[in-house]
C-alpha cells in the first residue's frame, strides 16, 4: 500500500556474502568487478517487516575486458618475447661489431709489430755482422802488425850484444822502448777484439808483484825522462810477496794508468 517504505536486501554471490538493506532505492551499483559469473540476490519486505521468504536470484556474467583475454596475452607474451629477441638481438650484433672492429685492429697492430720486429731483427743482424766485422779486422790486423814488431824487437836485442857507442845504444834504447809500447798498444787491440767476442780468457797463476812493478818501471822510465818526469815505483808493505792472478793484465792495466 505505501510503496515507499518498502525494504530491500540484496548481495551479489561471488563478489560478498552479507545482505545489504536499502529503503526505498531502486537500483544496487558496483564497480571493479573482476570477470567471471555472479549471482545477484533480491529479497524485500513490507513496512511492517514481513519479507519474502525465497529471494530472487539473477544470473549476471561479467565478460573480460580485451586486455583479460587469453588471446590478448598470447599477444602480448609474443610481443614481450619479440621486444627481448630484438634487444638481444642489437646485442648481440653490436658485440659481434665490437669484436669484428678489435679483432681487425689487432690484426693491424700484430702485423706492424711483425714488420718493426723483422726490422729490429735486421739491425740486429747488420749490427752484429758489423761488429763481428770489425772485431776480425782488429784481430787480423793485431796480428799482422806483431808479425814484424816481433821481428824488430828481436833484431833489437841482436844489435844491443855488439860493439855499439854510447849513442848507438842511446837510439837502441829508444827503438825498443818505442817497439815494446807499440807491442802493447797492439795487445790491447787484440784484447779488445778479443772482448767484444766474449772470448777474453784471464789467467791465474802465481806471480811476484815487486818483481811486476820493477819490469813497469823499467819499461816506462825513459818515457817519463822524456818528459822531465822522475818515475820511481814502490809497492806497499802490506802486500804478499807473492799473487794469485792475471800478471799480463794486471801489467796492462797499470801501463794505461801511469801512461
Amino acid at each position: 500500500t505505501t510503496p515507499a517504505k518498502n525494504k530491500h536486501a540484496y548481495r551479489l554471490l561471488g563478489f560478498e556474502k552479507g545482505w545489504n538493506f536499502v529503503t526505498g532505492k531502486g537500483s544496487a551499483t558496483y564497480t571493479g568487478l573482476k570477470h567471471g559469473e555472479y549471482t545477484f540476490q533480491l529479497k524485500a519486505s513490507n513496512p511492517d517487516e514481513v519479507w519474502n521468504d525465497e529471494a530472487r536470484s539473477l544470473i549476471i556474467k561479467v565478460m573480460p575486458r580485451f586486455w583479460e583475454t587469453t588471446f590478448f596475452q598470447v599477444i602480448l607474451g609474443i610481443g614481450v618475447l619479440a621486444i627481448a629477441y630484438l634487444i638481444y638481438f642489437l646485442r648481440t650484433h653490436s658485440i659481434r661489431k665490437r669484436s669484428e672492429k678489435l679483432e681487425k685492429e689487432v690484426a693491424v697492430r700484430t702485423s706492424e709489430l711483425r714488420q718493426s720486429n723483422l726490422a729490429l731483427i735486421q739491425a740486429k743482424n747488420e749490427a752484429e755482422a758489423a761488429t763481428q766485422a770489425k772485431s776480425e779486422f782488429l784481430a787480423n790486423m793485431s796480428h799482422e802488425i806483431r808479425t814484424p814488431m816481433n821481428g824488430v824487437l828481436g833484431m833489437t836485442s841482436l844489435m844491443r850484444d855488439t860493439e855499439l857507442t854510447m849513442e848507438q845504444k842511446e837510439f837502441l834504447e829508444i827503438i825498443q822502448n818505442s817497439a815494446e809500447n807499440l807491442l802493447t798498444v797492439i795487445n790491447d787491440i787484440l784484447d779488445f777484439s778479443k772482448i767484444e767476442a766474449g772470448k777474453m780468457d784471464l789467467e791465474a797463476h802465481p806471480f811476484s808483484p815487486s818483481a811486476t812493478m820493477d819490469d813497469l818501471g823499467a819499461l816506462l822510465v825513459f818515457k817519463a825522462e822524456q818528459k822531465g818526469l822522475e818515475l820511481i815505483s814502490e809497492v806497499a808493505p802490506d802486500v804478499p810477496p807473492l799473487l794469485m792472478g792475471d800478471e799480463g793484465r794486471l801489467r796492462q792495466v797499470l801501463i794505461n794508468l801511469t801512461n
